[in-house]
């Protein structure tokens, strides 16, 4: 009786000494967080858009302008001559003023000139 005593307490010892030492289950990965969208901010005039894969200055013309011929108005508002993925653009949706001729009129500039 003693010895089967003694034997009991040896296997529960050792199974209290494994669990123990068992590993502890890899922790689960927490849920991904999405981040909210980004608000764009909105103009009358223009459109902020970043540029995705595929789309040329002639695609975003033709969405946003309804033309796809006027890409040049696209590259020379931003100064650029392609359209490159995660570029940020500006599209006018309306003509802009070059050099301050416009239908109205002209605008005109005092030059002070000291001799």
């Amino acid at each position: 009786m003693k010895k089967s005593f003694i034997f009991l307490a040896a296997m529960l010892s050792l199974l209290y000494i494994a669990g123990c030492a068992a590993p502890k289950p890899a922790p689960e990965a927490p849920a991904k967080v999405l981040a909210p969208p980004v608000k764009k901010p909105v103009f009358p005039d223009f459109v902020l858009v970043t540029v995705h894969e595929g789309d040329t200055l002639s695609s975003l013309a033709a969405v946003h302008l309804n033309d796809p011929s006027k890409d040049w108005l696209i590259a020379d508002f931003n100064d650029v001559s392609s359209a490159v993925p995660g570029q940020e653009l500006i599209i006018p949706l309306k003509p802009y003023d070059m050099g301050g001729i416009t239908l109205k009129g002209y605008q005109t500039v005092p030059v002070l000139s000291y001799h």
